[in-house]
């Protein structure tokens, strides 16, 4: 599948003292282009769609911060859902009982952290800042009664009120930072155990609005670019042998979703943490491994068009904006020469790249264009 990208009349590429080009410059540049946003990936499980949701963490232990496997890796999460005893789930209480437990998880959380910032209501710009800072899902519905997201002011922490279930924390660190995250999510989570009682069974485990996530009601998550195994025939293989330890390659979007730009999200609610990262190494190995034996030069090339792309597109949609920066962010961890070496810059441009949700789609596709020559300095 390859992106639908506007072709003009006039035949010739024409660039603007600005830097912009003129809306027809497309012919020539775009023929190829029409080829590079999909990264190879026309066949599941990495043919992407759209969207993205990258949880880059932006505190001290976030962005900014490089480590061992950034090339590769780029940010770990752990999130822990909890349900209130003797309360429905979020999905069939009425307003009254969504506004009782808001309120009572509201009064927990500040006992645990008196300093906590809480959101009960957002505008559109609040709601695409939260999206950007990664602390709400895309689908948290703010317009239903009962809903809310608290978070701490270093951002290391946040807690969504009511969403599928009536609570759920998480912590998000540095791609090699998983334990922390976890040391972190499941410290805060004990504190307020001491004060909400949550509904618990002894064969069950935790329960959750969804069967599935009942137990320990837990998900380890790492964000990674596969670019290398995007173009290797034997990534379904690689892939099998995760799902094998109950470990999954997913969608920006999480389940039922596609890699786009190879951007994944590997993940696991049943492995422990010493197997989940023992999957996060093997993974980033076969990675390096498949980097390697790519052909450089064509890549190269590729990836200038993509570079080419940015300066001159008036106008650069989510799924392609994800696309080319998969290929620049391969050039920054190859190092080559020409290209934004800034591993960071890259990752906080993808960061920003789902704002402008609530704005027409000619329009935001322009502001994207110019926030990424921006943050990319081009």
């Amino acid at each position: 599948m390859t992106a639908k990208l506007l072709i003009g009349p006039c035949p010739n590429y024409v660039r603007l003292e600005s830097g912009r080009a003129c809306p027809h410059f497309r012919r020539r540049i775009l023929t190829d282009l029409g080829r590079i946003p999909d990264l190879q990936l026309a066949q599941p499980p990495f043919d992407f769609t759209l969207g993205a949701n990258i949880y880059l963490p932006e505190s001290a232990n976030g962005i900014g911060k490089r480590t061992m496997s950034s090339d590769v890796a780029l940010s770990s999460r752990v999130r822990y859902m909890r349900n209130l005893a003797g309360q429905r789930f979020p999905t069939v209480a009425d307003s009254t009982e969504s506004i009782e437990v808001m309120n009572r998880v509201i009064n927990a959380v500040k006992l645990v952290e008196p300093n906590i910032v809480i959101n009960r209501s957002v505008t559109a710009r609040e709601r695409e800042k939260l999206l950007a800072q990664r602390l709400i899902s895309p689908n948290f519905q703010w317009s239903l009664p009962g809903r809310a997201v608290l978070y701490t002011k270093d951002r290391t922490v946040s807690i969504l009120v009511n969403e599928e279930d009536h609570i759920r924390v998480q912590a998000v660190n540095a791609a090699d930072s998983i334990q922390r995250a976890e040391s972190t999510a499941k410290g805060f989570l004990e504190r307020l155990e001491e004060r909400l009682t949550f509904a618990k069974s002894t064969q069950q485990g935790y329960l959750a609005s969804s069967v599935y996530n009942c137990g320990e009601g837990r998900r380890y998550s790492t964000m990674m670019h596969l670019v290398g195994l995007g173009h290797d025939e034997s990534r379904g293989q690689v892939f099998d042998a995760l799902l094998e330890k109950k470990i999954t390659v997913r969608g920006l979007f999480g389940e039922g979703s596609r890699p786009i730009g190879a951007f994944a999200q590997v993940s696991t609610t049943l492995a422990s943490l010493g197997e989940f990262m023992g999957a996060i190494d093997y993974l980033t190995d076969r990675e390096r491994e498949t980097r390697a034996s790519l052909e450089v030069p064509k890549l190269r090339r590729k990836a200038k068009e993509a570079l080419e792309y940015v300066r001159a597109s008036p106008r650069i949609s989510l799924p392609n904006a994800f696309r080319i920066l998969g290929w620049l962010r391969w050039a920054a961890a190859t190092r080559l020469e020409g290209f934004p070496s800034d591993l960071t810059r890259i990752d906080t441009a993808l960061n920003s790249l789902d704002l402008l949700m609530h704005e027409n789609e000619e329009y935001a596709d322009g502001k994207r264009a110019d926030t990424l020559r921006d943050l990319l300095s081009l």
